[in-house]
């Protein structure tokens, strides 16, 4: 209601979620968003959305990284400006890379799997301390799923050069929505939150229905800054961390290996770094520019870990040649050192049959959240640049989630990135 804060199901107002200076853009003559008392004048208020019971989301930008990034963002809309909201959670959506490893191996013709992003992969109980969510293909089957199946919702019908899937093909072909109508919307909202209130009220009013929200492609909000900008945004992020089994594997290596730890992501972004990287002197040259840029990173570290994509014959002659000029003073290892990422299974997962088993620590995504929270771990990391797997890493250790071996603060605004950009990231200078 006029001068109260929607409360969230942990009880904090809105005002707890946006910073001092209201990095909600201000609009013209009105006041930024302020965490002022409720009686003030300056506080916009989101009562009239409090009706809002459901929120679906556009999930669909690209590999799993960047529908992390989504999550993130949509968990972070529906915090703020629906807080009565429950989240539907779709099926990840596999990307080339990762369908490509993960359909190594298995039968041909096999049925396809599929997986849930929260539950599966990530930790549903911690994004249940965010806000409520709920299963998609166990929503479809409820009543009020059903309803919403063939109410008139609408949506602001997204595209992104990069996929040919609009919002309103992920609605009627991932939700099974029936009755999508599309309206223009102009983004001109903060680069860290895409959609606002102002988006909401369109959407709701131009539906019949007015308890079911339909958020267009939601990915954004990747700037370092971001998290700072809008702790709701960080609540979000701290909460996003990968089921407990692939924690637990990647601690067990760390009480293995010896520290200081240096985690190092290495991915070719782009054709043109891969030629660049082959017509300057292949594998050894990458070697040469890490030394070049953070040698003293590796003078310090006493292990390496990797993390890579191992079916790229040329990451993985990178990975073969850092082994061969660092293997004799350091141990370099990767995912596949770990234990059920590897070929070994830890003692402790002799409990899970093995359908489970299969499931956790062999789906398409289990090793590349192994390898993130490995790098997470790190007491020193080196990203590639422009990659929203590096990203989500450099984000998960300026906020310093607690069960981080890395000392990281959420408060800590001195956290710089370090990251290679291999052949000037495909320029023609080989400088970083």
């Amino acid at each position: 209601s006029e001068g109260t804060w929607p409360q969230s199901p942990k009880g904090e107002g809105v005002a707890d979620l946006i910073n001092t200076e209201g990095l909600l853009p201000s609009r013209g003559s009105e006041a930024p968003i302020l965490p002022a008392s409720p009686s003030s004048s300056h506080v916009r208020t989101f009562g009239e959305l409090s009706g809002i019971r459901y929120v679906y989301y556009d999930y669909w930008l690209g590999q799993f990284n960047n529908q992390l990034a989504a999550l993130a963002q949509a968990m972070t809309l529906a915090r703020i400006f629906t807080p009565n909201a429950t989240l539907v959670l779709p099926p990840v959506k596999l990307g080339v890379e990762s369908l490509t490893q993960f359909q190594k191996g298995r039968e041909a013709g096999s049925e396809p799997l599929v997986f849930r992003i929260a539950g599966d992969l990530l930790d549903v109980d911690e994004i249940k301390k965010v806000l409520p969510v709920v299963q998609f293909d166990e929503f479809q089957s409820t009543t009020e799923g059903r309803r919403l199946s063939s109410s008139h919702l609408c949506v602001f019908d997204e595209r992104f050069p990069t996929t040919p899937n609009t919002s309103k093909m992920i609605y009627e072909n991932t939700y099974k929505l029936t009755k999508i109508e599309t309206f223009d919307w102009k983004i001109d909202g903060n680069y860290c939150i895409k959609y606002d209130d102002r988006y909401i009220r369109e959407a709701i009013n131009c539906g019949q229905t007015k308890d079911a929200l339909l958020l267009p492609k939601t990915f954004g909000g990747m700037t370092a800054n971001c998290t700072d900008s809008f702790p709701a945004l960080r609540k979000s992020l701290v909460h996003l961390i990968p089921r407990k089994e692939l924690r637990r594997s990647v601690d067990q290596l760390f009480r293995e290996i010896e520290a200081p730890v240096l985690g190092v992501h290495i991915r070719l972004i782009n054709d043109a770094v891969r030629n660049c990287m082959k017509t300057e002197g292949g594998p050894a040259i990458v070697i040469k520019w890490m030394q070049d840029q953070f040698g003293s990173l590796f003078d310090q570290s006493r292990s390496i870990y990797v993390a890579f994509n191992p079916t790229d014959s040329d990451l993985v002659d990178i990975f073969q040649d850092m082994k061969n000029n660092f293997g004799s003073s350091k141990r370099v290892i990767s995912c596949k050192d770990m234990v059920n990422c590897g070929h070994t299974r830890a003692p402790w997962a002799e409990e899970l049959n093995i359908n489970e088993y299969e499931f956790i620590f062999r789906n398409p995504y289990s090793s590349s959240l192994m390898d993130m929270w490995a790098l997470a771990s790190s007491d020193e990391f080196i990203g590639t640049r422009g990659s929203t797997f590096t990203t989500n890493v450099h984000r998960w250790r300026k906020l310093g989630t607690p069960e981080l071996r890395y000392g990281g603060n959420e408060n800590d605004r001195n956290y710089t990135r370090k990251d290679m950009c291999i052949c000037n990231c495909g320029t023609t200078q080989n400088v970083h």
